[in-house]
């Protein structure tokens, strides 16, 4: 705001000395014709206006009546650009609440609710100072302020002060709702790696399993041995660690397998504590099979990220104590200064926020279990406990995992977690109330730093060659904190504000809630499926019998192709949800599901009656490779035929079929304790209590049970939440 301030405060000083003086020479009056011709505008001595300014000035719409009255196309025209704006605007803001609110993204609906906030009052603000200015209130309190009872022509100088102090303000808060927007997506990326973080698989030739991760970094290698399973022993290369100091902890943290290990030591602290009594607030997660460790943690996360956004009267008064000298000490610098203040006040920041995300990562690590060093230790840790593969076991039973050879470990006892730093007796020293007040802070500085570089070139650009690289320089800055800095606060904040003793209880719940209802969700994808075959069967299909040539494998392919194209056009997040119910049933990991695994999962799911014969349908409709086994590939297509362009009538089948599943005494109507039945027999691990809470959000009132039409209602709002 260096040289904002320079440029305001001479321009104001000339404009104070030249109102109070009355040298009107000085002074460049905005309405110079309408004072002449108007002498009744010009300001009274002080002992006169303070009885009778408010008889002397006209009423405040008088010229703009006059205005209107002479050209009243222009006033118009006006008015339709205005209603036009503002429709556009309010479209706008409904249609990013429609979307935030169809994805369930609270985070961004109280951003904007913040925003909004600001934008009101900086409105009230607005129609204050025109009031002000134009009743004359800014009149008389100029001349009680600069203590002068001369009159003179002119703008007033408090009036107009006021004025640009306030669009300051209004463009600080368009920066801030740039850098609100710009933080929202860098969160969405942080919980998306979170996502894939849960996700890892420990064993598997896959890619992204924890044991290829392990190999490819050099902590494991793969020795051929056909007396293992998968023909191959995993043998150590070197021990993992964290870092034993804080400059070996620095260095490794940049590792994306360090960063991957210990988010699943917290997530698995979390889920499954060793210390029962320390994590009794944790007693909430009735089935951590069916909890998403990244969806609570993105729920908290909602809470550092609007730190950025709402600014409290603390971090004013604070930026106000440090702003004020700086803005005296630049009035009297030249243009080239200023612009050298801007550049080192932005680097000082980032060096500020570099330090914070220093201080925060040294916190969390004081939060992180310790893990084994041997990595195949590691491996048989966390088998089992990611996301897909948690979900599997408590669905379609004990995994039958091909596990190479491990060697000696392979007979050692079950490796568990051992302490963090802090239950050793290294406690956190810095509070996190002071850390987010501090990240708070900064991101205000920030903002304050923009909006300074943004008024400063509409007031002088700069000149010459010097001054053009300290302006580039210090914009520089900005997309490094944004892009670089934010993400790493944002992460070590929020587990810092999640984890142990500031774990949320009642995020824990509503979490647990969400996650099952996607089950639901996930759960009638696959009686669409299933009523894809049987319709298909009852209108005997090609693809449904076994004659030689009924369906050949160029009508397969081109069935396949239809599948993707839809799977293509689906958003990411739906792409995903699609995802994890294919690696649920890929027990070995390796994107490959034969027939018997179809026809079993089916049956798990409660789908007994021709299980096998169904499997063996839709694979033959999608064979177009000519094997009856699902592929990733495959599985996307299948998905998209049974679901995308399905007709309402079809759709409602499909509910009917469901309902049916559950109604067991067939008096078309389920209580909670049938869908809690149900849910027992499906492994979805629902109670009648969690049934009775998801019903009472969507009808707004306590139901015990639902007629059919009831529950197609709520199925088809249900399938119409894009998952989160």
């Amino acid at each position: 705001m260096g040289c904002v301030s320079r440029l305001a405060a001479s321009n104001l000083s000339s404009r104070r000395s030249a109102w109070i003086t009355g040298n009107t020479d000085v002074v460049a009056p905005l309405h110079t014709q309408a004072h002449r011709t108007q002498p009744h505008l010009m300001l009274k001595p002080c002992h006169v206006r303070t009885r009778t300014w408010f008889c002397q000035r006209r009423a405040v719409f008088t010229n703009f009546v006059e205005e209107v009255a002479e050209n009243p196309n222009i006033f118009f025209g006006e008015v339709a650009v205005v209603v036009f704006l503002s429709g556009v605007f309010e479209a706008s803001e409904k249609w990013v609440r429609k979307r935030m609110g169809a994805s369930g993204d609270e985070t961004g609906q109280r951003i904007l609710d913040s925003l909004f906030k600001e934008v009101t009052g900086l409105g009230f603000i607005g129609l204050l100072v025109y009031l002000g200015t134009r009743s004359g209130v800014a009149d008389v309190l100029a001349l009680d302020i600069l203590g002068t009872d001369k009159p003179v022509e002119g703008e007033n100088p408090l009036a107009e002060s006021f004025e640009t102090v306030h669009i300051m303000i209004f463009m600080l808060l368009v920066v801030l709702l740039f850098q609100a927007a710009a933080v929202l997506v860098v969160s969405r990326g942080v919980s998306e790696r979170w996502d894939e973080y849960e996700r890892v698989r420990a064993f598997g030739k896959a890619a992204d399993s924890l044991e290829s991760k392990l190999v490819d970094t050099g902590y494991l290698e793969r020795v051929a041995n056909a007396e293992q399973a998968r023909g191959l022993e995993l043998r150590q290369k070197k021990r993992f660690t964290y870092g034993d100091t804080w400059w070996d902890r620095v260095r490794l943290r940049r590792s994306s397998i360090n960063k991957l290990l210990m988010w699943r030591a917290i997530r698995h602290d979390f889920l499954f504590p060793a210390n029962v009594d320390r994590d009794l607030k944790i007693k909430a997660i009735s089935n951590p099979m069916f909890f998403s460790f990244e969806r609570y943690l993105f729920r908290q996360m909602g809470k550092t990220v609007l730190a950025v956004v709402e600014i409290d009267a603390g971090t004013w008064a604070l930026t106000l104590f440090i702003l004020v000298p700086i803005l005296y000490y630049c009035i009297t610098l030249d243009l080239a200064a200023v612009e050298v203040l801007q550049f080192a006040a932005a680097w000082i920041v980032l060096g500020l926020n570099a330090l914070l995300t220093f201080v925060l990562e040294e916190e969390t690590y004081k939060l992180t279990p310790q893990i084994p060093e041997d990595a195949r230790q590691i491996l048989r840790l966390l088998a089992g406990t990611s996301s897909c593969s948690t979900r599997r076991a408590a669905t379609f039973g004990s995994l039958e995992l091909a596990i190479p050879g491990l060697g000696d470990v392979a007979d050692m006892e079950q490796p568990k977690l051992s302490p963090s730093p802090a239950e050793r007796g290294e406690r956190n020293f810095i509070s996190t109330r002071f850390l987010r007040s501090a990240f708070r802070a900064l991101a205000f500085w920030q903002a304050l730093i923009v909006t300074s570089l943004v008024v400063s070139y509409l007031s002088k650009p700069p000149e010459d060659g010097f001054e053009l690289g300290f302006y580039i320089g210090s914009w520089i800055e900005w997309p490094i904190f944004l892009f670089w800095v934010v993400p790493l606060i944002i992460r070590r904040l929020t587990i810092r504000n999640s984890v142990s003793t500031k774990a949320d209880l009642d995020g824990i719940r509503q979490v647990a809630l969400q996650t099952k209802e996607g089950l639901l969700r996930d759960y009638m994808l696959i009686v669409q499926v299933v009523g894809l075959e049987s319709r298909a069967a009852q209108t005997h299909k090609p693809w449904t019998t076994e004659s030689p040539g009924a369906w050949k494998q160029s009508d397969a392919n081109k069935v396949v192709e239809q599948g993707l194209e839809h799977f293509r056009e689906l958003p990411a997040s739906r792409k995903l949800d699609i995802w994890k119910i294919f690696s649920t049933w890929d027990a070995n990991n390796d994107e490959v599901i034969d027939i018997d695994e179809v026809s079993t999962i089916m049956t798990k799911l409660g789908f007994s009656s021709c299980s096998r014969s169904r499997a063996k349908n839709l694979l033959r409709l999608i064979a177009n490779d000519g094997r009856q086994e699902l592929t990733w590939r495959k599985f996307k297509a299948l998905t998209m035929l049974a679901t995308e362009g399905s007709q309402q009538r079809i759709v409602e089948e499909d509910i009917d079929t469901f309902f049916n599943l559950i109604d067991a005494d067939a008096t078309d109507d389920i209580t909670v304790f049938e869908l809690a039945e149900w849910s027992k027999n499906s492994k979805i691990d629902m109670t009648a209590d969690d049934f009775a809470t998801l019903l009472y959000k969507h009808f707004d009132q306590a139901k015990s049970s639902v007629t059919r039409c009831e529950f197609k209602n709520w199925l088809l709002a249900v399938m119409s939440k894009a998952p989160a």
